[in-house]
């Protein structure tokens, strides 16, 4: 794509608005999760790690649907971008290494995760931002039939 005029603005109301509705969806799914383990009975640590483990999975979910806002965030991963190769592998690491090293569970106040837990967490922070996806879905079928 070509690049942004300098004369627009860097944050649109629109962006603005998009940014702050990803946001809330990232907040309400990470604390509705936190809200489930302790009804569910989960140590505090349990229920921590899989908020935390939510908005961390979200947020860099988040960097790869906002790299277009005209390609789904999986074509957007089969482009050759290394920086972002080098961030989704080393965020995935840190959060492995924080969820699953003692030492560091200990630091953060968090248990190791559950394999379900894991899959729940994965298949709510994706949940969290499809509706964007969607979105962007629609976005491009009504530009090909509207012109």
């Amino acid at each position: 794509r070509r690049p942004r005029d300098l004369k627009t603005p860097m944050f649109t109301k629109r962006t603005i608005l998009v940014s702050v509705i990803q946001g809330l969806g990232i907040l309400i799914a990470s604390f509705g999760l936190f809200w489930y383990s302790i009804d569910a009975g989960m140590s505090d640590e349990a229920a921590r790690a899989i908020a935390f483990a939510t908005l961390v999975l979200a947020s860099v979910m988040l960097i790869t649907v906002n790299l277009s806002w005209e390609k789904f965030a999986f074509q957007s991963l089969r482009t050759k971008n290394t920086a972002l190769r080098i961030m989704l592998a080393a965020s995935a690491l840190m959060l492995l290494a924080i969820l699953y090293v003692p030492f560091l569970t200990d630091i953060f106040h968090l248990a190791p995760l559950r394999t379900k837990d894991l899959f729940m967490v994965i298949l709510v922070a994706f949940a969290s931002l499809l509706w964007f996806e969607i979105g962007k879905w629609y976005h491009r079928r009504h530009e090909r039939i509207h012109g």
